[in-house]
């Protein structure tokens, strides 16, 4: 299997939802193209020569892929779920800030009950507001989170068809893990979540700094 058939497809086939149509499409070009590329071979062909006449060969697939483009019934669609992720997150943060707020008004009296009701709302809002994400992203059909040009998306694409780049998100997966432990342990140790929290807008800023990095040496 040549990764490069892989990849081209990928680039081919990044602006399409992923519906089951397109899936199913994209799995019968890669297999068509993967017995192309074989057969080429098998006549002698170097692997570079063989590549290339295997994409030659498929001509222009323009028209299969307008088939499997969105019509005007899935963009409504389509708008109406980017509407409520951009309602939900809304609520998920004004959730996360009360939940602060309620935390940083405790500090106000020695009481140590008070301290503990506070820490309590703040976990249960956090909670809340994590519960309401978590909902939205899995509730949401991926054909239409493909559909949504903001910059995460577009970054993440980019990143998906550079060399090296699922060794990267690997990399950031587990820098967020590491974020996220840290500010759990930090947070527990001091007991000042009112300060600990800006550990996530920091954190969100070097991860956009590593990613124009990343961008920028492959372009180099």
């Amino acid at each position: 299997m040549n990764p490069k058939i892989e990849r081209y497809l990928n680039g081919l086939f990044a602006g399409v939802p992923r519906s089951r149509e397109a899936r199913d499409l994209r799995e019968e070009l890669l297999g068509n193209m993967q017995a192309r590329y074989r057969d080429y071979l098998a006549e002698g062909r170097s692997e570079s020569e063989a590549y290339g006449l295997t994409v030659a060969s498929m001509g222009d697939l323009d028209a299969m892929l307008a088939q499997v483009m969105p019509d005007e019934t899935f963009r409504r669609e389509s708008q109406a779920y980017r509407r409520r992720r951009a309602r939900n997150t809304c609520i998920a943060i004004a959730l996360y800030f009360v939940g602060v707020c309620v935390l940083i008004a405790s500090g106000m009296t020695e009481d140590e009950r008070i301290h503990i009701k506070a820490l309590i709302a703040l976990l249960a809002f956090g909670a809340a507001g994590t519960i309401l994400l978590v909902y939205t992203h899995m509730s949401t059909p991926d054909e239409f989170k493909t559909t949504w040009e903001d910059e995460d998306d577009r970054w993440d694409r980019e990143i998906q068809r550079t060399p090296g780049g699922e060794h990267f998100k690997m990399w950031m997966s587990i820098y967020w893990s590491v974020v996220t432990a840290g500010y759990l342990l930090a947070s527990f140790l001091t007991m000042a979540w009112q300060v600990t929290w800006i550990v996530w807008p920091l954190a969100a800023i070097l991860s956009s700094i590593l990613r124009v990095i990343f961008l920028l040496r492959h372009e180099k």
